[in-house]
């Protein structure tokens, strides 16, 4: 089952990131899975290949993910401590293969954050019914 924009007017025009989002308004509960990818593949290339090591989002590209993704984390006002100025990619400092999302503090400080885990308090929120056995089949670690 793929979606196709022709389908839904609403996703012409949108961010990559807001058409993964909108794949939730449509494939109802059965089409979690497809959803979660459609954000995934925008998230993906974000890590991968659209920013070097170091380099802060674009305005845009913060915006969706503080939005949509920091706003979920169920420590997202921690992470943020005492404001946020910018979200940067960079590699992680203990395990240096993984790259990863850091927010950057007002204060100059700046910690990472699991898009996994803004992901799975996501699909706790609008899927309460099917979340848990959801992020149990496809997350690899079942950690909130």
């Amino acid at each position: 089952m793929g979606l196709k924009p022709a389908i839904f007017p609403e996703y012409l025009g949108r961010s990559d990131w807001d058409k993964g989002f909108l794949c939730y308004e449509y494939v109802g509960l059965q089409g979690i899975y497809q959803s979660v990818k459609c954000s995934l593949v925008w998230l993906t290339g974000l890590l991968a290949d659209r920013y070097m090591d170091g380099e802060r989002l674009t305005v845009e590209d913060e915006k969706a993910v503080v939005e949509k993704l920091l706003a979920f984390h169920p420590h997202s006002e921690d992470k943020i401590g005492c404001g946020l100025d910018s979200i940067m990619v960079d590699r992680h400092p203990q395990f240096r293969q993984s790259r990863c999302l850091f927010v950057i503090r007002t204060d100059g400080g700046w910690i990472d954050f699991s898009y996994q885990k803004c992901l799975r308090a996501y699909i706790r929120d609008k899927y309460p019914s099917h979340a848990e056995r959801f992020i149990r089949e496809h997350f690899k670690r079942s950690s909130s």
